[in-house]
């Protein structure tokens, strides 16, 4: 092993996360960033990868693309008659953000005062709205939206954010469907991210340039990466653990270049991976439930039984009606929305039902030739789905493999109230289908569901379970697995640092404790925002000389910063 480099900060993940911590701590610290996949830009393996990523028309291409894309399949499902469910992920610059359906929304104002009220100080919705907003680059034209929920929205920031694009002649039809059952939506158009997320239909906002090019983290935050003197990315980056001294993190041991590397860091290691590769990362390192690392044959360093637990994840069912007037050709996986709570309308809860709505679909690639086979010329798709899971799945090290993927046990519709929000979600799209709007498409019954080579009928009478079980699918949110909290259970704690261990935190989904209302993109730009002010603070505090003043400004902060980090304190 050559000898080890050293860093102000290790980032272990360039995804949704990773690249805005990597882009924050390194406008004035040195940090090392490891991917492991490759660039989003360039040839590789005869693949473009930059025509592949930046066209939103491709996006199915480039989430089913193995260049790019790596598929995580469940173990069986009990719920689902043994069978298993994949789930891709992002193996690029840029992460599962290169290659997902880009759609942006924050989650409901319920999901985050929760998370303040399990003990997680400075996570309600009002503490993390600003990191929302310094990070959004919002424009809504063509679109009129109320002042009131403009008011929400960043303006400044680097992730460009902006209505669907050309939405199909379908998308409208749906919205007036929801406002014939009663629901908002119209002009001003209803707001997802706005004031009220329930309750209303309107276009999903998603992460595209004003021409209509996909805008990863990766793109808004490091697009000057090669040119950052502080950065250094390394692609194709294994990391087989964090290095752990008198438990304390002072490096990562990886593989780059068929080469075992090592690298230290003289502040901190942050692990930005995932849902599944961070948990397995903290058991590789020792951290994790003491009696699973041992039959791995793992030192345990910190018993921690939460790490791999809590696994929570978005299923839907992907339905589709074939049409005798055409609904028009989708450029995203989801156009239009809708979000609704099953029980009632509350003042507590979140709602746990939201739709995905578009015409046909985007361009299906060859991988998936068997179900295009099936699919009719002309279609439109809606897609219920539970968006406040009550199942709770896990993940843990392969037996014998552990460097492998990991074990993946998500136990869809472990809870009956998730059945009850799917049965819930059909019902109600009957009532859409049967509205003037979308009867004016010549909607064709049965709706089905496209499988690999046929179609499987939604029944029209009697018990949905069946067609359920055999049909539910993932959107591709699995989230939870390194919890943040104070409990038993908790992984990290409200400041994302690892319990038990010194200059370690984690950064995106798995510190989730509970669903996010909605897609879970936006949510992790937020975490790489907050964990990036988290980092930078605890910084400054260590180097903050006593009686010194207390509110230093941001450049003399920086300054505190860079000399602590240097072994330099400044005098008193």
């Amino acid at each position: 092993m050559s000898q080890p480099l050293v860093f102000d900060y290790i980032v272990v993940g360039a995804g949704s996360a990773g690249c805005v911590v990597a882009s924050r701590l390194s406008q004035s610290a040195s940090v090392l960033l490891l991917e492991r996949g490759g660039p989003d830009t360039g040839i590789r393996n005869g693949v473009d990868v930059d025509a592949l990523v930046s066209d939103p028309g491709g996006i199915i291409r480039a989430a089913w693309n193995r260049v790019i894309s790596v598929p995580v399949e469940t173990e069986p499902e009990r719920s689902l008659d043994g069978r298993r469910v994949i789930i891709n992920r992002g193996v690029v610059f840029g992460g599962c953000h290169a290659v997902n359906g880009m759609i942006y929304v924050r989650g409901h104002r319920r999901d985050f005062d929760g998370w303040a009220r399990l003990g997680n100080d400075a996570w309600s919705f009002d503490e993390v709205l600003p990191y929302f907003k310094r990070s959004e680059e919002f424009d809504g034209s063509p679109l009129t939206y109320a002042a009131e929920d403009l008011a929400y929205h960043g303006t400044t920031g680097p992730m460009h954010v902006r209505p669907v694009p050309d939405p199909t002649s379908f998308t409208a039809a749906f919205i007036d469907a929801a406002r014939d059952l009663g629901h908002g939506g119209g002009t001003p158009h209803w707001d997802f991210n706005g004031r009220q997320q329930e309750n209303g239909a309107g276009l999903f906002q998603v992460t595209v340039t004003a021409d209509r090019k996909r805008v990863s983290t990766a793109r808004a935050f490091l697009a000057d990466a090669a040119t950052r003197p502080r950065l250094r990315v390394v692609f194709d980056a294994v990391v087989n653990r964090v290095l752990l001294e008198r438990r304390r993190a002072v490096g990562v041991e990886y593989i780059a270049g068929g080469r075992r590397m090592r690298a230290n860091v003289d502040g901190e290691v942050i692990l930005c991976a995932g849902a599944f590769e961070s948990p397995k990362l903290l058991m590789l390192s020792g951290l994790g439930p003491a009696a699973a690392l041992r039959n791995a044959a793992i030192p345990c360093v910190v018993d921690l039984p939460g790490v791999g637990e809590n696994l929570h994840d978005h299923p839907m069912v992907v339905i589709a009606y074939e049409t005798a007037k055409d609904p028009g050709q989708s450029t995203f996986t989801a156009e239009a929305g809708l979000f609704l709570d099953t029980r009632g309308r509350s003042e507590t809860r979140s709602p746990d039902l939201q739709y995905h709505a578009l015409g046909k679909m985007p361009a299906v690639p060859d991988v998936l030739e068997p179900i295009r086979r099936v699919l009719p010329g002309q279609y439109f798709t809606l897609c219920p789905t539970v968006c406040q899971p009550e199942s709770r799945g896990r993940i843990t090290l392969r037996p014998g493999q552990p460097m492998a993927l990991p074990l993946v046990r998500a136990s869809y519709l472990q809870h009956e109230a998730d059945w009850r929000v799917l049965e819930h979600g059909i019902e109600l799209m009957h009532a859409l289908v049967a509205t003037p709007s979308i009867r004016a498409f010549g909607p064709r019954t049965p709706p089905f569901v496209a499988r690999p080579g046929y179609r499987v009928a939604l029944p029209l009478r009697g018990s949905v379970r069946p067609f359920i079980a055999e049909t539910l699918t993932t959107t591709w949110h699995p989230a939870g697995t390194c919890k943040m909290g104070r409990d038993p259970q908790a992984v990290v704690d409200p400041e994302l640092r690892v319990h038990g261990v010194t200059g370690l935190r984690v950064a995106d989904a798995s510190i989730m404790p509970t669903p996010i209302t909605g897609n879970i993109n936006a949510p992790c730009i937020m975490i790489g925002e907050k964990c990036a002010d988290l980092v930078r603070r605890g910084a400054a505090a260590v180097a903050r000389p006593a009686g010194g003043d207390a509110n230093l400004g941001e450049d003399a902060l920086f300054a505190v910063l860079r000399a602590v980090l240097a072994r330099d304190r400044p005098a008193s």
